[in-house]
């Protein structure tokens, strides 16, 4: 996970997150074996943290908009009961989906410019047989 990608397997503390960074933050929702769910945010970790440590603190986090905090919040649980009725075990965002397959590619693009500069390589280079076996051909000797 890098410093830009947050998760948590807390469904308050979740809609919090959606709340205050907004909705195309959500990457994606997962739901483990163990039935454990976690929420992935392309948000900055240290920030998040600094909203963690004021969400346990004793005297918690104010939230100025109520209502935006629970439309978030009822948001996110509608996800999850989509996912559990078409039985999915994550969920993506298609922005999410969109970086993926952009990351797909570029990869697919240096293993193919790889594969072709190793390929140019061996064929303009001629074989190269070991001196042991130069000599042994050269005496007329095969194995």
């Amino acid at each position: 996970m890098s410093d830009t990608e947050y998760s948590t397997t807390d469904l308050a503390f979740a809609a919090l997150i959606h709340f205050v960074f907004g909705n195309e933050m959500l990457a994606r929702i997962e739901i483990g074996l163990d039935r454990t769910k976690s929420y992935v945010f392309w948000v900055p970790k240290f920030d998040v943290e600094e909203y963690r440590r004021e969400w346990d603190s004793p005297q918690g986090l104010a939230i100025s908009n109520t209502k935006a905090y629970m439309s978030c919040y009822w948001e996110l649980t509608k996800h999850l009961k989509d996912m559990e009725r078409d039985g999915l075990l994550s969920w993506e965002t298609p922005a999410a989906i969109a970086a993926r397959r952009r990351k797909g590619q570029e990869q697919g693009a240096q293993i193919t410019a790889m594969r072709e500069a190793f390929l140019s390589r061996t064929a303009s280079e001629p074989e190269r047989v070991p001196e042991y076996k130069y000599r042994a051909l050269k005496k007329g000797r095969t194995r």
